[in-house]
């Protein structure tokens, strides 16, 4: 029997879209039962320590600036994939989100809103931030730009920086901010200042991690990079490089979703209903495969189970548990779809006792078995 292949994984940050890049890589490795996963912490100082880890593996993928580390993997002819490779790297055609198209989605967001005048929150020094920066202000002749360190934006300092700078700009203003970290900021200065969102101060983050925008009022709108999708689709790629993968036709890698933005009160103004049938919607997408009841639905939103089904009507949508179904059904089938999953494993993942369980309640749903899903393809 052949032996699995391992493949090391590093990243040398410990953010939201890097936890849902390796999330999604991951996972789908595990599904395709492609490999073992060492997943490690790494920097440039760290070199020495994992030369001999790289030995052992058939392939590396590494979040990063270390051009050393490439130069290495290249020179041993290790399989591998660079994330955010740089423009001239062997690796510059990787896919990755478009830093240009997350700031021309703000830009146009605040054009349709009517907002003229703005302002752009970054980090010093950070290639990505700054391109998102310069695309949502291009063809703004009132450039107002505001650069903080990572370490100061949940700082006091860091606030204080927000509120003076917000203090001198022309209202309203919209205000666009690199990551959720620097918006979630950018409403607490607003916050503490007094100014009103987002009749005065309109804000929108990036990376939709659903459970920062939430955890201030106003909720903060954000750009979702879909940072899980891309991460199915860069373990495709590794799988190529590798050579586990032969047969493209058999193993199409799943479609990167572009950047979209996710409305919430930071940048509208929404109606009330609408903000708890949005935040259901996203609860359910992360919660349903388990199969939660609507009494848990609400307690997420913390509002009764009938505001709760008014939330759904008022926006012409199903009741609130055929949504719950719905989607559960749906993310079953996208595993029944993939190679290589039991549906034991499914069932265990779905929160069935069993397999009869499970397949009792895709006939119910869909009028065909589990088996018969897998056949067709459908």
């Amino acid at each position: 029997m052949p032996k699995t292949p391992t493949v090391l994984y590093l990243d040398n940050e410990n953010d939201f879209f890097g936890k849902e890049l390796a999330h999604g890589f991951i996972k789908e490795a595990n599904l395709k039962k492609w490999w073992n996963h060492w997943y490690h912490p790494f920097d440039e100082t760290n070199f020495k320590s994992i030369e001999s880890l790289i030995k052992q593996v058939s392939g590396v993928v590494f979040r990063g600036n270390s051009d050393h580390l490439q130069d290495y993997l290249q020179r041993e002819n290790i399989p591998h994939i660079r994330i955010r490779a740089k423009d001239n790297s062997p690796d510059s055609n990787t896919p990755h989100v478009d830093d240009a198209l997350i700031g021309e989605i703000a830009r146009q967001e605040m054009d349709r809103l009517d907002v003229i005048h703005r302002g752009f929150i970054g980090y010093k020094d950070v290639t990505w931030s700054e391109k998102r920066g310069v695309a949502y202000l291009r063809n703004n002749k009132d450039i107002s730009y505001l650069e903080l360190t990572p370490e100061e934006h949940s700082t006091s300092l860091g606030i204080r920086q927000i509120i003076q700078w917000v203090k001198d700009l022309p209202k309203p203003v919209g205000i666009f901010t690199s990551n959720d970290n620097l918006g979630v900021a950018t409403l607490i200065a607003c916050q503490v200042a007094n100014f009103q969102v987002p009749e005065q101060v309109a804000v929108i983050g990036v990376d939709n991690n659903i459970d920062r925008c939430n955890s201030i009022k106003p909720t903060l709108s954000s750009i979702d990079l879909h940072p899980q999708k891309l991460g199915q689709h860069l373990a495709h790629l590794l799988a190529h490089r590798i050579g586990i993968i032969r047969n493209d036709e058999e193993n199409t890698p799943p479609k990167i979703h572009p950047p979209s933005l996710v409305v919430r009160e930071s940048s509208h103004h929404l109606n009330p209903y609408l903000v708890h049938y949005r935040k259901s919607i996203e609860w359910i997408y992360k919660h349903a495969l388990k199969g939660p009841s609507v009494q848990d639905l609400a307690d997420s939103s913390n509002i009764s189970k009938r505001a709760l089904e008014r939330a759904f009507k008022q926006n012409q949508s199903p009741p609130p548990a055929q949504v719950i179904r719905q989607e559960r059904m749906r993310q079953i089938r996208e595993l029944l779809l993939r190679d290589n999953v039991s549906q034991h494993h499914i069932a265990r993942q779905a929160n069935f006792p069993d397999i009869p369980s499970l397949s009792n309640f895709v006939k119910r749903q869909t009028g065909m078995t589990p088996g018969e899903i897998r056949k067709k393809g459908a």
